[in-house]
């Protein structure tokens, strides 16, 4: 049996996770990737109703074929009665339909070759189980009929529905959990690849993990430290998830990301039927260049040691609101904050590299190769560069009008777009054509480690393919100057985040 060819473990950004929702894996780079190398069979899970967490673009949608792209003040109760429809829809799907927790996944599958889960830190790839996920949903119970609130425990549902598509949940490599890979759940990310790694074998794996163990800065707007002492990764997921930390010391992503390519590296070298293997190792993206957090009160060009300098501003608060409503709340972060966010992630990043490099020189060969991912968002990102962004875009996105840009989704009235194109309306997670941009950056980094065709390149028809694929590029959301011109749709989408408090 030919081994597998692409398998990718990763979060939200790998999952193909949009608009608030996880619900477009088909668009999601590593599908991109494997439509390009001609890999057949590259199954993806579906995610009817919406998907998990808040489907912004189905609510935005609703709202404008029941309002208009007009709402008036008199109509605001109204509205978030019919966001609250559209939420509800997932809610009964998701809790008591054809999606809850006990009801294999439609159509069938006892697999897939991409299990990214959205929410996950590093370590989640070996500490959450199908079977946690499982009997997490079922002891928490349902969400009730309340405003805003969707189906209960999402971010468990969603993983349950990655992990074991048919709702099987014991050990696929049974006697297998000891020694090094002790620690290692059942049905967990690292447990699908050590079990295609022995079954068929591994050729590449796409690995991804880390942004969550700082993204929860920019949705807090709040920092709140790990422990330091290097022993968070030793922790199980429950016992993690209720410190609430949004950024992990140094140390601690040090520790746990080591971790994390010893199991890999164990399963690939020792447990590995394909000998001729790869890891691409994604690194993390500087979270603060996300448009859903705007910056406000003024920019100061800031530079540090051995990183490009960028331009940071004197508040960090949510899209859209400005500097009073930054400096009268609580939700903000300080320029000193973003700072320290990035100079911290940079750290996250020269241990990632450190760790593949000691990895390589064991094997005596580039086994590893990291890619650099937050170099090609810091130089796309609009505002970091002074509205002067130095990544080179394909051909292509010049001929798209307006050009696509880091900027937050903007369409008019009349339907035309303004503004964004490479972010989704969540304002964190890439746009069909944002993933067009992350599959092409490692496709150029498997022809560089020799693994894909030098002549292999997404040329205009697939990006004309991603482009038309882009709804909200397709179809544009005429209710976005509702969130421009007034308050009230932005404060109802942050207050349901806030009831959800979940991790993306």
């Amino acid at each position: 049996m030919a081994a597998l060819e692409l398998f990718t473990i990763g979060d939200s950004v790998s999952q193909g996770f949009q608009s608030g929702a996880a619900a477009r894996p088909d668009q999601a780079y590593s599908t991109l990737l494997a439509r390009k190398l001609g890999i057949a069979g590259y199954a993806t899970p579906e995610f009817p109703a919406g998907g998990f967490f808040l489907p912004m673009e189905p609510m935005l949608r609703a709202l404008e074929r029941k309002h208009g792209a007009d709402v008036s003040g008199l109509e605001w109760a109204a509205a978030i009665g019919t966001l609250n429809e559209a939420l509800d829809e997932g809610e009964d799907y998701y809790e008591r339909g054809g999606g809850s927790v006990g009801t294999p996944n439609a159509p069938p599958a006892a697999w897939y070759p991409n299990v990214s889960c959205y929410g996950f830190q590093a370590a989640d790839a070996w500490l959450l189980s199908a079977k946690s996920c499982h009997d997490q949903v079922l002891s928490a119970g349902g969400s009730g009929d309340g405003v805003l609130t969707g189906a209960a425990q999402p971010f468990y549902r969603n993983a349950l529905r990655v992990l074991s598509p048919d709702r099987q949940l014991g050990a696929l490599n049974p006697g297998m959990y000891a020694g090094a890979l002790a620690g290692i759940e059942p049905r967990s990310q690292l447990d699908w690849l050590l079990f295609h790694a022995r079954t068929t074998g591994v050729r590449d794996v796409v690995l991804w993990l880390g942004a969550n163990n700082c993204l929860g800065t920019v949705f807090d707007l709040d920092v709140r430290w790990s422990g330091g002492d290097g022993a968070a990764h030793r922790m199980g997921h429950f016992e993690r998830a209720a410190k609430k930390w949004n950024l992990w010391w140094p140390a601690d992503f040090e520790a746990e990301y080591a971790q994390l390519l010893a199991y890999v590296d164990v399963i690939m070298k020792g447990h590995n039927a394909e000998k001729d293997w790869r890891v691409f190792v994604g690194n993390v993206p500087y979270v603060t260049i996300a448009p859903l957090i705007k910056g406000v009160g003024g920019s100061t060009f800031v530079s540090r040691p051995g990183r490009q300098g960028g331009h940071y501003f004197k508040y960090y608060t949510y899209f859209p609101f400005e500097e009073d409503f930054a400096r009268t709340s609580t939700r903000q972060l300080t320029i000193q904050e973003a700072i320290q966010i990035d100079d911290t992630i940079a750290e996250y990043n020269g241990a990632i590299a450190l760790a593949a490099a000691a990895l390589n020189g064991a094997h005596g060969s580039d086994r590893y190769v990291v890619v650099d991912f937050c170099e090609v968002l810091r130089s796309a990102a609009w505002k970091r560069n002074g509205g002067n962004p130095t990544y080179r875009f394909p051909a292509y996105f010049g001929r798209i009008t307006p050009r696509p840009d880091t900027k937050y989704y903007h369409a008019d009235i009349g339907g035309r777009v303004r503004q964004g194109g490479l972010f989704s309306l969540d304002g964190v997670h890439p746009s069909a054509l944002g993933q067009g941009i992350i599959a092409h950056e490692l496709l150029e980094a498997m022809k560089r480690a020799g693994r894909a065709s030098p002549g292999l390149a997404f040329d205009d028809r697939d990006w004309a393919a991603i482009h038309a694929s882009d709804s909200l590029l397709a179809r544009p959301i005429r209710v976005m100057h509702e969130i421009y011109g007034r308050d009230e749709l932005a404060k109802a989408v942050i207050g349901a985040i806030s009831l959800f408090g979940v991790r993306l």
